[in-house]
């Protein structure tokens, strides 16, 4: 299935269109001035019969130059408005995770990818779903982690906001990011798509390109309590079969381009919601990619 994504060019790309939409507005600009002031001296020397006219002509040119003028400044506008690595790169390599449910996506639903990006080629340690009360503390995940991606409707950009984790050993202070490089749900709403960039999860002073090996996990629940009191169930759904094996995360080499999928894991299986059969969070299929 092709799902319809948003595609953000390279940042080098970004810097050559907005620096030639700034000539245009320049350019417009000077001929406007240009062009008005000729009919201007036009228009000393005309009669009175003449003066009409020309007038005219000179209302009639500012109108075509502002227009123009008008919609570069909006492309200009809608190009700064597109979000780009902080540190200003051309994206060389991207990680995509894509996961289907046996149900629909739901808005009032939470739906995470959560990455661990701590240098574990033997994957120790991973993010993972808290089995119990209270919930982690942050209500959705616990074990190791650095970034998570949220998916909710009532979050801004589409319902997608891409996390950093500022206190990793307690898991519950976050700082918003901006939206990932690329999100979105297929039309069935069955199925999401998800691009991060490298540069997005590397850890202050790292260089993205020696990002060698990631701990990746996808976890969906109806609710995420953080009243460290509230001991209600709640229903949930992660990589694994969840009711066997709560700790299962993924363990990415990504070294080189690769694409991961259940299929050659048959790790996932369906029915598996912890607490409840809600087929809205039973996550029955996934792939996950790494792409330079």
């Amino acid at each position: 299935m092709r799902l319809s994504t948003l595609i953000i060019e390279p940042s080098a790309k970004f810097v050559k269109r907005k620096t030639y939409l700034y000539r245009n507005i320049e350019k417009n600009s000077t001929n406007v001035n240009d062009e008005v002031g000729t009919l201007a001296q036009q228009a000393k020397g005309s009669s009175a019969r003449n003066d009409s006219t020309v007038r005219e002509r000179a209302m009639d040119t500012c109108r075509r130059h502002t227009t123009t003028c008008l919609v570069l400044a909006v492309l200009l506008m809608l190009c700064a408005c597109a979000r780009f690595p902080e540190t200003g790169q051309v994206v060389s390599k991207r990680l995509i995770v894509q996961f289907r449910v046996a149900g629909q996506i739901r808005p009032d639903y939470y739906y995470f990818i959560l990455i661990d990006n701590d240098t574990d080629p033997l994957g120790v340690s991973g993010p993972v779903a808290p089995v119990a009360p209270p919930w982690g503390g942050n209500g959705f995940a616990t074990g190791s982690f650095q970034r998570f991606v949220e998916y909710n409707g009532a979050l801004p950009f589409s319902g997608f906001l891409l996390y950093r984790v500022l206190d990793p050993d307690r898991l519950q202070v976050f700082q918003p990011m901006g939206p990932p490089l690329e999100a979105s749900i297929s039309p069935d709403r069955k199925t999401m798509r998800v691009v991060v960039d490298f540069a997005s999860f590397a850890l202050d002073g790292q260089d993205p390109a020696d990002i060698r090996v990631l701990q990746v996990n996808i976890i969906a629940t109806d609710r995420t309590p953080k009243d460290p009191t509230d001991t209600s169930l709640k229903m949930w759904d992660a990589l694994g079969d969840s009711r066997q094996s709560p700790s299962t995360y993924l363990t990415l080499l990504t070294d080189t381009d690769r694409i991961l999928r259940n299929t050659d894991t048959g790790m996932e299986p369906e029915g598996d919601v912890v607490n409840g059969n809600d087929p809205d969070l039973d996550i029955v299929d996934w792939q996950i990619e790494v792409r330079s």
